[in-house]
């Protein structure tokens, strides 16, 4: 019954290893993947994107000034988001 026991334990240990190891694999190729360099340069502008018929998609935040009585200001009170497709003539809101 003792070996029993000091089986399942080690069993229970290598399990716990494992699943720990592979969830830091996991979000240490997450975190690697954020990090990386995109492909366009801060000298890419909208109309040289749309030129070239790459789609491309805007962010589009509201702030709030902190009106009727709030002491809190800055904060995104409205989100939409854009996408502008030149090769089918569209754009999105």
């Amino acid at each position: 019954m003792k070996k029993f026991f000091i089986w399942l334990f080690s069993l229970l240990i290598i399990a716990v290893i494992g699943i720990g190891g592979y969830a830091w694999w996991t979000t240490h190729g997450a975190i690697s993947r954020m990090h990386q360099d995109s492909s366009i340069q801060t000298k890419d502008k909208a109309d040289n994107l749309t030129g070239k018929k790459r789609p491309i998609a805007l962010l589009l935040l509201g702030t709030d000034t902190g009106a009727l009585g709030r002491d809190y200001k800055g904060r995104t009170d409205s989100m939409m988001i854009a996408v502008i497709n030149p090769r089918q003539k569209k754009r999105l809101l």
